[in-house]
């Protein structure tokens, strides 16, 4: 059984850094730590052996841990929703970085130096990984170039039709206050009407 300390080491690292953005502070409730167990174990069975062993050991870092895979789960998850392929390429990431971030904490207490080919395998697939999530971006830039072009090809070629139906839909979106019909029951003001002065009479009325 490894010591307290070896697993300490092994999971900080496995778990240090291990979403793009910090955890934040939310109370990991039985449900969530349960799908992160899970995730764990699907993904990286290694590093859910390690938070077993953690778990009577030092509670406090083991909650610790799991919030950080969850963190992680539920990223992923988001992603899954809106981009399947991305999804599937950040995935294979955090696996490949798990993994090394497990043999780099092994190579630095001094386990097996077979270790570091290990290691070299899992950063070529890393570059690979990464390769494919450019590949993918780049994609996806020039299918919006593509747009991007197509439309200002379209304002060129006919200017005087985009404003006419710009200025239409601007004016159209106006909401015109309704004009007050007069009510023929109100009584006039008295204050608003204006008093016309008697006539003064010439010297040759009188």
């Amino acid at each position: 059984m490894k010591s307290t300390s070896t697993l300490l080491l092994l999971l900080a690292v496995a778990v240090h850094s291990a979403s793009a953005q910090p955890a934040k502070k939310t109370e990991s409730s039985p449900k969530r730590r349960a799908a992160a167990i899970a995730f764990a174990e699907t993904h990286h069975p290694e590093l859910a052996e390690l938070l077993s062993h953690l778990q009577d050991r030092n509670p406090r870092e083991y909650d610790q841990a799991v919030k950080q895979i969850a963190v992680v789960r539920e990223r992923l998850a988001r992603l899954e929703t809106r981009d399947a392929k991305r999804y599937g390429l950040q995935l294979e990431q955090w696996k490949i970085d798990s993994r090394l971030r497990l043999l780099s904490a092994r190579l630095a207490m001094g386990e097996d130096e077979a270790l570091r080919d290990r290691i070299r395998e899992l950063v070529e697939q890393r570059v690979e990984n990464q390769l494919q999530q450019y590949m993918l971006e780049r994609e996806l830039l020039e299918k919006r170039l593509d747009r991007i072009q197509t439309t200002v090809g379209r304002i060129e070629g006919d200017r005087e039709s985009f404003v006419d139906r710009e200025t239409k839909r601007i004016i159209s979106s106006v909401r015109m206050p309704p004009k007050r019909k007069p009510d023929a029951t109100q009584k006039p003001n008295p204050r608003n009407t204006v008093k016309t002065a008697a006539p003064r009479k010439s010297a040759s009325d009188e």
